[in-house]
């Protein structure tokens, strides 16, 4: 919650907020839950969505979503695996 918290709050802003929590993100993306990196894509998309493309630091908040959504598909390969076996 607290994590979803941030990005909520970090989005849109154009400081240096946004680049701590998406390092911090990134650097715990391994730990973090499925539903918290459910939310973040759904934020993110519905921030970018809202603001017709013109929020701050853009770049850095696809970036971020393209990587929680490549943690996301690892994670159900590694089920699907898992479940194979």
């Amino acid at each position: 919650m607290i994590v979803n918290s941030a990005v909520r709050y970090s989005i849109g802003r154009n400081t240096y907020m946004p680049g701590v929590i998406s390092d911090f993100v990134t650097k715990y993306l391994s730990v973090l839950d499925t539903r918290t990196l459910d939310s973040i894509i759904g934020d993110i998309t519905r921030k970018i969505d809202f603001a017709d493309g013109e929020l701050p630091q853009i770049k850095l908040w696809i970036d971020l979503k393209e990587t929680v959504e490549t943690e996301m598909v690892r994670r159900k390969i590694e089920n699907l695996r898992l479940n194979r076996q």
